[in-house]
Formats: C-alpha cells, structure tokens, sequence
C-alpha cells in the first residue's frame, strides 16, 4: 500500500530529478504540505551531514548527501 509518505517522497524525487535543489524541493513540494511535521533539520547520519524532514507519521524524509539523495526513513 502507498503511503503518504510514500507519495511525499516520490514527489521530492521526481522534483530533484527535474534539477531542483533542495530549497526547492522544499518551496514546492514540503514547506506547505499537510504531511510535514516541521522545519528541516541537520542531522548526521553515519557521520555524513542529511537533512531530516520530519513527518507526522513520525518517519522522515532523509536529505543528502547528494542533491538527489532523498529517502524515507521509517
């Protein structure tokens, strides 16, 4: 089953792959999303820098390292 999430991220993929960094990213697909917990954070993840957006779900959509590097963390 797809989730919210699910959707959320695919589109944040879709966006990247079009060119769009994360600022962008965030203005047009995360910023005003019902879904979206709260402002990004920085996080370390293995000791490399992401960003983590949090999710009411309590999940998260991961950040980096690369411009197109978006994942779901559950």
């Amino acid at each position: 089953m797809v989730t919210t999430a699910d959707e959320l991220l695919r589109d944040c993929v879709l966006a990247a792959g079009r060119g769009a960094d994360f600022p962008a990213v965030w203005r047009s697909v995360l910023k005003g999303h019902h879904f979206v917990a709260g402002l990004p954070i920085q996080h370390l993840d293995s000791g490399t820098p992401v960003l983590k957006v949090p999710l009411l779900s309590g999940q998260a959509i991961i950040v980096g390292p690369g411009q197109t590097d978006y994942r779901l963390l559950r």
